[in-house]
């Protein structure tokens, strides 16, 4: 240890921010001097991310770290779930206020809402949150603390205090009776009560937004449309859902596709199982055209023709800005589904040869033929036009 003590201090931080958590413990028990100087990279990667359940013990230590001057300045993003997944509890030991119609009202007069609004302002660097939960039972009884209600206090504060969001989170399940039985739930609409001034403040300092959640036809769930349409520096945008939504989720892309989202910079956009008409989807990709650079569809029924989803990938050559496509297992086809393999990508996989640049390839579990295909680069129209013409029906349904 004599020679990293005559190391330069900000030689010896860099040194241990590269050594994995149990040898950076190690390194700060030899010696007092090593302890001062491994502080900063130890509470830096220790502290960048905090867990909380919202619960009243949670909540105290969370308060203790924000006290700390020291401290509260690594916390960067704040993930609010049940440290328990399978149960699925939040907010355990606090009580809240509720309206008639089960929404939390006075929220800046509750021991527990004061106590996570201090805890937030005093976290000045965590401009990331996300709300990742569970349920068991549909709806949820009004005395139990909902992921619906966490959005509420998190907006509430934020409306209240002026935080700086950069990037939200939200994924939500509903938890069946069965061992890994779980599919995406939605939004409690009777906890979810605000304002424009509320969609106004979340959108102010948005870049990522990332939904996981099962859209319905109740106004509740029109949260992360309402978040969008007031988010203009909005720059990634991922939405999961569940392929067999066959009502909900392409009226939601319609409205998405046909809103006047402010956004004109997007650049990343995912999707993960979701089902969609063809002609919403280039709706929606159609707006996007000019800052597009990255593309990422995952488990994505998209109903058309296999010439018209065709002509969608060549369209997407004239897309300017884009510069990586990723495709894992979409199913596709006029009535009923079919998966779509690219079989002659293996053959022809080279997008330019002089520059060494080729389309990346790989077989899913489970599926027939090469589902999985990527390409990041120049000559984007040239490898969209490889995929398009190898893109076939698999031979089973």
């Amino acid at each position: 240890m004599t020679g990293l003590l005559h190391l330069p201090p900000e030689l010896v931080e860099e040194i241990s921010s590269l050594l994995d958590p149990t040898d950076l413990c190690a390194v700060r028990l030899t010696c007092k001097a090593l302890n001062t100087t491994t502080f900063s990279p130890f509470w830096k990667r220790t502290l960048r991310t905090i867990k909380t359940d919202l619960s009243f013990t949670s909540l105290q230590r969370l308060s203790a770290i924000s006290s700390d001057t020291q401290l509260r300045r690594y916390v960067q993003k704040l993930t609010i779930r049940a440290f328990n997944r399978d149960e699925g509890v939040l907010g355990k030991g606090c009580r809240w206020e509720r309206h008639s119609s089960g929404h939390i009202i006075n929220m800046h007069k509750q021991p527990a809402g004061q106590k996570l609004d201090r805890i937030l302002c005093h976290f000045i660097n965590c401009n990331s949150i996300q709300i990742e939960t569970t349920s068991t039972e549909r709806p949820e009884p009004l005395n139990i603390f909902t992921a619906t209600d966490a959005i509420m206090i998190i907006m509430n504060i934020n409306k209240e205090a002026g935080l700086t969001i950069r990037s939200f989170t939200l994924d939500i399940f509903f938890m069946g009776m069965g061992d890994g039985d779980q599919e995406l739930a939605n939004l409690d609409p009777r906890r979810l009560q605000l304002s424009e001034a509320h969609y106004v403040a979340m959108g102010a300092n948005l870049e990522e937004l990332d939904v996981r959640y099962r859209p319905d036809s109740d106004p509740a769930n029109d949260w992360p449309l309402n978040v969008m349409l007031h988010a203009p520096g909005l720059r990634k945008l991922r939405l999961a859902c569940h392929a067999m939504e066959r009502v909900s989720f392409p009226i939601f892309t319609l409205r998405l596709a046909l809103m006047d989202l402010p956004c004109q910079h997007l650049q990343e956009l995912e999707f993960f199982s979701i089902y969609t008409p063809i002609e919403y989807f280039i709706a929606l990709l159609r707006k996007f055209k000019q800052s597009l650079r990255a593309l990422k569809l995952q488990a994505v029924r998209i109903r058309s023709t296999l010439d018209d989803l065709k002509q969608m990938f060549r369209a997407m050559g004239t897309f300017p800005a884009l510069e990586t496509i990723n495709v894992k297992l979409i199913e596709s086809g006029p009535s009923g589904w079919r998966s779509i393999h690219f079989p002659a990508v293996a053959q022809k996989p080279v997008v330019d040869e002089a520059q060494g640049t080729t389309i990346g390839f790989d077989e899913w579990p489970h599926y027939n033929g090469l589902s999985c295909v990527e390409y990041s680069g120049p000559n984007m129209n040239v490898a969209l036009n490889i995929l398009a013409e190898a893109m076939k029906f698999t031979s089973e349904w």
